[in-house]
């Protein structure tokens, strides 16, 4: 049973003054017989239906006077599927007071994006094992949105992780081929960045905030894992490494 996930991120991550302090990786992982499925029960033309088979842009969805009860479909579409989310989001501030300091110290790469990018390919690997069943040495595909500069840091990223000592093999032995992809050509990339733009607002809207009934279904969805890094968590997780002789 062959895998593939599918990912997008949100928020700004390249520098100058319109660079958000959250950046968020989310997306979603089942097997490719699922994703290639073309009937009409498939996840595709279940998609493309509440879509009328127009791409799904989380932005422009924004402003649509139909867009929240269309997100709210899609959301529910989602978590009847059969697929897993991966999801994962850091505060770039948190992060450097509070991690970098620590990284400086055993001069390893000081980069939140990386710090990121490499749980959530772990949290892909681990829950893997939820479709693999009998098959545990099963590669992962992984497929990124291609959007221009971050296709270029993505693949950078990714071929990191893979090569790094400190990966374990259990991790690197499970990450397969690399791909990047027009969000508008394919509906998993628009499921992820329907993901990664509620998480981007889970992380950064203010207390009093409207509710966002889509964000609320993919949030509280039991078959979603991953982490938000932000104060509290990485307060945690440096405690944690400390704890383990890692820091």
């Amino acid at each position: 049973m062959a895998l593939r996930a599918y990912f997008d991120e949100s928020g700004t991550h390249w520098g100058g003054p319109q660079a958000s302090d959250v950046f968020v990786l989310c997306g979603y992982l089942a097997p490719t017989e699922l994703w290639d499925n073309k009937t009409d029960s498939g996840f595709k033309a279940r998609w493309d239906g509440v879509m009328h088979g127009k791409p799904f842009h989380a932005t422009e969805m924004e402003t649509n006077p139909q867009g929240p009860t269309v997100k709210v479909e899609l959301a529910n579409l989602v978590r009847k599927s059969g697929i897993i989310g991966i999801r994962g989001g850091i505060s770039i501030p948190a992060f450097k007071r509070l991690v970098v300091p620590h990284i400086k110290q055993r001069k390893e790469k000081e980069d939140p994006y990386l710090f990121l990018f490499a749980d959530v390919i772990c949290e892909a690997v681990r829950r893997a094992d939820m479709f693999l069943n009998e098959n545990k040495e099963e590669r992962i595909g992984f497929v990124f949105a291609d959007h221009k500069r971050w296709s270029l840091i993505a693949h950078e990223m990714y071929d990191h992780v893979k090569a790094d000592d400190e990966t374990p093999i259990e991790v690197s032995g499970k990450m397969g081929a690399v791909a990047f992809d027009c969000i508008d050509e394919f509906v998993p990339l628009q499921a992820a960045d329907h993901l990664a733009f509620e998480s981007f607002h889970y992380m950064t809207d203010p207390q009093g905030t409207p509710a966002r009934p889509a964000m609320n279904l993919l949030i509280d969805w039991p078959q979603v894992f991953g982490t938000f890094y932000g104060e509290k968590a990485l307060t945690l997780y440096v405690e944690k490494c400390k704890a383990e002789g890692i820091l």
